[in-house]
This record gives structure tokens, sequence and C-alpha cells, in this order.
């Protein structure tokens, strides 16, 4: 488990459920706990939220990656069209894709 993760867990674990640390302090009563089921309900939840929000930040990241990308396929094209006129058919095809692919991106 990566360190950001694992301060995530333990403040988690901290708030919701009670518990002082997730190390295995080699100890019964230290390692086991009772803890009420609204509160693993919470410690979930929150786990859940923080699982979406991520995956939202990653995914309006790729959008935007996606969409820089396509500006600079959007420019190889112009410049291959100056480059070679005659590949007129080939080119429209590559800008019709970019334009859907820009929509699909923009819609979300």
């Amino acid at each position: 488990m990566n360190k950001q993760r694992e301060k995530i867990f333990t403040r988690i674990a901290k708030e919701h459920l009670g518990l002082p640390t997730l190390q295995t302090q080699k100890s019964d009563r230290l390692d086991f706990r009772e803890v009420a089921v609204w509160s693993v309900v919470d410690a979930f939840e929150v786990v859940f939220q923080a699982g979406v929000k991520s995956g939202q930040s990653a995914s309006r990241r790729t959008i935007k990656e996606c969409l820089e990308a396509s500006q600079i396929h959007r420019r190889a094209v112009s410049r291959l069209h100056s480059l070679d006129p005659s590949a007129a058919e080939v080119i429209d095809g590559l800008q019709i894709t970019i334009q859907k692919l820009e929509s699909l991106l923009n819609r979300k």
C-alpha cells in the first residue's frame, strides 16, 4: 500500500472506527476490536466517496489530455494537407474522426 493511501485509511479508521492505528500490534486485545455496524458503514461510505472523487479527477485529466492530443493531430493533419494535397480524402477522414472524438470528449 502506498503512503498516501495508508494515511487516508488510517485517518478513516481513527475518525469512523475508533482505531488508533492500522498496524498490527501483536496483541489480541489491541488487534481485535468491537466496532458498531453503523461505524463500518460510515467508513465504507467515506472510502467509496474518496474513490469516486479520485476517479472523477482522473477522468477529467484524461479528457483534457485527449483534447490536447486532438489539437496536435488537427495541426498535423493540416500540415499534411499542405504537403500533399492529393491525400485530401484521407485527410478529410482524419478530420472527421478528430471532430467526432472532440465532440464525444466535450460531452463529458
